[in-house]
């Protein structure tokens, strides 16, 4: 007997799904290297992290409206509920959208077994980056390009690996050969980032605005020790497993998006980043889910039907 899940059955893993990444959220530390305090009040104290400023945002309209007490802690949970919402709400139209609404009640527990797996320190924008790599593949599938780039703009202020979704954005285009709106795209989209970064720096000047880490990425077993490797190795399993298995069977742009952004990731990762935190991997869940929920036997017989 075929298992359909009805509204009331998906909206209950929404809501228990959100709740369970947040109740792993709260047990998390606040990092001195980027205390969410300093952050809300004076963030260009803040090397890297003081230009991530979306969700510092979101924390300063609850602060003010003072509906809730008006403690940075509560402001930050508060602000990590919106992100949740956020990412969790994407993930779902992302995966109706390109996979099917059949299966969107098992996005929401799958996203959340991702989550949780990388939340350790507090910081305001890694959740939020699930949902908008999911609404700018949204928007690519829809051809609401303006509506992309405008997001993309949003979503650089949350987190500058957006960027990785305009080189989505230009192959996907190219595929249907419209090579002067993949030309727009790429420049729109680089023309963005660079005037965001631009501004950032001279209104909120950051020494350094950006983390080198390469010399320690060298040689990682000896800057972060094989423990810490297998636990980042480990986390990644079930995201990087979901874009193989998910692969073959996958709509066109997913294909794309998952290489890119995982390829992406990992050279930003060993350039900017630290290998012990698998969290710098959040974008790919926004990908991974809708890819192994395309792999269903339901969606495959569905796929092969179309291709006989």
């Amino acid at each position: 007997m075929e298992f359909k899940p009805g509204r009331t059955t998906t909206n209950v893993l929404f809501i228990c799904s959100v709740l369970l990444v947040f109740m792993r959220l709260r047990q998390g530390y606040d990092g001195d290297w980027s205390p969410i305090a300093t952050l809300m009040f004076h963030p260009g104290q803040v090397p890297v992290f003081g230009h991530r400023l979306l969700f510092v945002g979101v924390a300063w309209i609850f602060r003010l409206l003072r509906i809730f007490p008006a403690d940075v802690l509560y402001c930050y949970y508060l602000s990590q509920i919106v992100a949740l919402l956020w990412s969790f709400s994407m993930v779902g139209l992302l995966v109706r959208e390109i996979v099917g609404p059949e299966e969107e009640f098992a996005a929401y527990p799958l996203l959340a077994l991702m989550l949780v797996s990388t939340l350790d320190y507090f910081t305001y924008f890694d959740i939020a980056i699930v949902g908008f790599y999911a609404a700018c593949l949204v928007l690519l599938l829809k051809q609401r390009h303006l509506l992309f780039l405008i997001t993309l703009a949003i979503g650089l202020l949350n987190h500058e690996n957006l960027i990785l979704m305009a080189g989505v954005a230009v192959l996907y285009t190219l595929g249907s050969r419209d090579y002067r709106k993949a030309a727009v795209l790429a420049i729109a989209s680089l023309g963005i980032y660079a005037a965001e970064r631009y501004l950032l720096q001279t209104v909120l000047p950051l020494d350094p605005p950006f983390a080198w880490n390469w010399p320690e990425n060298v040689h990682p077993l000896s800057c972060y020790g094989f423990r810490t490797l297998f636990n980042t190795a480990l986390a990644l399993l079930l995201p990087v497993s979901c874009v193989v298995v998910g692969f073959r069977h996958s709509h066109r742009l997913l294909k794309i998006a998952g290489p890119l952004v995982l390829l992406g990731i990992i050279v930003l990762a060993q350039l900017f980043g630290k290998w012990n935190e698998p969290r710098m991997f959040d974008a790919l869940f926004a990908i991974a889910v809708p890819m192994l929920l395309s792999s269903t036997p339901k969606r495959v017989a569905a796929l092969d039907s179309r291709l006989q």
